[in-house]
């Protein structure tokens, strides 16, 4: 995360407790939250940056 300059949290889910409460099926698997904290999407797999910028942008 530190070499990619990312500036999003991201979660290290070191016991696996919170990928067992969200059934993540794949990794990586990202969750599209919304400013309310809640879950508007999952993606299971790889997104490129254009992919992730769009679907960040149709959560707003």
């Amino acid at each position: 995360m530190n070499k990619g300059k990312y500036t999003f949290p991201v979660l290290l889910d070191k016991n696996g407790k919170v990928a067992q409460r969200y059934q993540v099926q794949g990794l990586p698997t990202t969750f599209f939250i919304d400013n309310k904290g809640v879950i508007k999407d999952v993606k299971v797999g790889a997104l490129s940056a254009s992919q992730l910028k769009e679907k960040i942008k149709l959560i707003r």
